[in-house]
């Protein structure tokens, strides 16, 4: 891709409030994707909760290759949440292999409303169950919610995986992290009191596994909240 491929709409295949600027599906195990463009996903809703998305994966595919911008953004002006992702790898059927970024990767999220729900943004959000081999950073992979309720940022997220019992789990996985760019969160909410603000340069839960991270570069998380704030690199 070297032009714009962009999305402010819903799109049916993947259900209501989701936009996303490209989706992959199916078995291209041998493609590789390489963005020099943009790829931007909003979405901007009023009757439901709002999800944007960069790049929606639900494939097995290779690579990855990113010199120019992927960004997700979710904007909703209701009481539901908010969620933005630069690249969502979809839960069990997802498969990545390397992603390089020497762009941008980025997630936005924003409930406007005051008596509204969360928001959260993510650069990279790897769904429970799926998989990315590695991931290579010299640019910028970010992700920023503000919110009136609660908001989220998260640079990378590795969801928990599944237990579905009978020594069947489902587990999330990340390969190697390599950083020599910037890697952040950023939670911002100042309006409610009993809002928090919540900043995750990189998130791995339980049943998810990572490999080596190594970090030449900077990996960081900003709350900004009148109540709770949880803070991590």
């Amino acid at each position: 891709n070297n032009m714009i491929l962009s999305s402010n709409r819903v799109d049916g295949n993947y259900g209501t409030n989701l936009s996303y600027g490209l989706g992959l599906s199916g078995e291209l195990t041998d493609v590789n994707f390489v963005n020099n463009g943009s790829i931007i996903g909003i979405m901007r809703d009023t009757s439901g909760s709002s999800k944007g998305y960069g790049i929606y994966n639900s494939a097995k595919m290779g690579n990855i290759t990113n010199t120019g911008v992927i960004s997700g953004s979710g904007i909703y002006n209701g009481n539901a949440s908010s969620s933005g992702y630069g690249i969502y790898n979809k839960s069990k059927s997802g498969t990545i292999g390397a992603i390089t970024n020497t762009g941008t990767i980025s997630g936005f999220a924003d409930d406007v409303n005051d008596n509204g729900s969360t928001a959260s943004g993510h650069g990279i959000y790897n769904d429970s169950g799926a998989k990315i081999q590695n991931i290579k950073n010299t640019g910028l992979i970010s992700g920023y919610g503000t919110g009136r309720r609660g908001s989220s940022g998260y640079g990378i997220y590795n969801k928990s995986g599944t237990n579905e019992g009978g020594g069947i789990e489902h587990i999330t996985n990340i390969g190697d992290i390599t950083n020599i760019g910037v890697i952040s969160g950023y939670g911002d909410d100042t309006t409610i009191s009993t809002g928090s603000g919540n900043g995750y340069g990189i998130y791995n839960n339980e049943l998810a596994k990572m490999g080596n991270i190594t970090n030449t570069g900077v990996i960081s998380g900003y709350g900004s909240s009148s109540a709770n704030n949880s803070v991590y690199g």
